[in-house]
């Protein structure tokens, strides 16, 4: 499995609502705070490559389509999460930081609209440092912007998109993977998935497409769905939401869809045991033993295709091919046939055949053909 590291550029988990800078930062000028997220990026990738894990991606920020970094600007933003960013926001608010100013989108006033370009330019200057930072240190890695699409907000994500693109090309830096989360409770219904993944594969065709989040419970509720979903709190319906998700990415535009990251693969939200006061939401993560019942062990060639003359016994194969998947080895079984059905062959036409072997029943489809005189008598009379 390729190894995927994602810099959060904050000390608590960061989500589109929570983005604090790291106390250690807080108190930067801006051009330090640029300097610092080069800094630790690239350094924290040497360690990587050094000890021989060398990330196949990285993702500079985590859910940022609010921007990240906050800082003074985090009083116009409203922010109220994590706590300790507003009850010490003179510590952790006292300098610009890479908050953007959404309120301000399409604004006509003056003011308005050179904030909102201020906020734009430091968060994009903030992340082309993270992207330099990994191209310098780590070249063979693939950069990742990882945002959200909100329920019915299609049109913010692709607005988010334009000014980043734009602007952080424009600072010399390009990523790689244009990705969102995807919780339905959130994000919207699977319906709404597939245009918002298409949407960003047409209009950036030049980047891979990922969604970088998903999970859906396996109980809880009395198994009803969630919110905006079909799909029953219950193992199936676990496996059934998340293969729903799979499906998504596979059938975007140009088949792009780079894939999908199950949060987190050992279970649905495992990291909130950890945190005081929430409730414990942990459980297993219950579909995966219902993906590796339904994988197929073997694959049967449960077909066979033959020929034979009109009043001639066909000659049905006396094995198929059988293959492992585990190993990927091609065997072949012996088969059993059934008696052909009375007067099957006296025609020209198709006659079916069935046969059982160990792997499972098996079909032959015989194409009954007239005799070669025949064909070549008509063939003499033709013109």
């Amino acid at each position: 499995m390729g190894l995927g590291i994602d810099f959060h550029c904050a000390d608590s988990w960061a989500d589109p609502s929570k983005q604090p800078k790291p106390r250690a930062w807080a108190g930067l000028e801006f051009e330090d705070l640029t300097r610092s997220v080069y800094d630790f990026t690239a350094d924290y990738l040497h360690q990587l490559i050094r000890q021989g894990t060398t990330p196949d991606k990285v993702a500079v920020g985590n859910e940022i389509v609010n921007g990240f970094l906050y800082g003074s600007e985090a009083a116009l933003i409203g922010t109220t999460d994590p706590p300790y960013f507003v009850d010490q926001a003179d510590v952790y608010q006292s300098k610009p930081g890479g908050g953007l100013l959404w309120r301000y989108w399409g604004s006509t006033d003056p003011a308005e609209q050179r904030l909102h370009d201020q906020a734009w330019d430091r968060f994009t200057t903030l992340a082309a440092s993270g992207i330099k930072a990994v191209r310098d240190a780590s070249p063979t890695s693939k950069v990742e912007i990882h945002v959200i699409v909100g329920k019915d907000r299609l049109a913010k994500t692709t607005e988010f998109w334009h000014q980043f693109l734009t602007r952080v090309k424009a600072k010399g830096q390009n990523p790689d993977v244009l990705a969102i989360s995807y919780y339905p409770e959130r994000h919207g219904t699977p319906e709404a998935l597939d245009p918002n993944l298409n949407t960003m594969a047409t209009t950036h065709p030049g980047y891979e497409i990922e969604v970088a989040e998903t999970a859906y419970p396996a109980s809880g509720g009395d198994g009803s769905p969630m919110p905006n979903s079909p799909f029953p709190r219950t193992v199936q319906g676990q496996a059934d939401a998340i293969q729903r998700v799979f499906q998504a990415a596979n059938d975007v535009v140009d088949n792009r869809g780079a894939g999908v990251l199950v949060w987190e693969p050992a279970g649905f939200q495992a990291m909130f045991r950890a945190v005081p006061g929430p409730a414990n939401t942990w459980e297993p993560h219950a579909s995966i033993d219902v993906f590796n019942a339904s994988r197929a062990e073997r694959v049967l060639q449960d077909t066979a295709y033959t020929a034979t003359a009109v009043g001639t016994a066909p000659k049905l194969p006396s094995s198929v091919h059988l293959l492992t998947t585990a190993t990927n080895e091609i065997t072949t079984v012996p088969v059993r046939w059934r008696p052909l059905p009375p007067g099957a062959g006296d025609a020209p036409g198709e006659v079916t055949v069935t046969g059982t072997t160990g792997a499972g029943p098996v079909t032959a489809v015989v194409d009954v053909v007239p005799r070669r005189g025949n064909h070549e008598r008509f063939d003499a009379a033709t013109p």
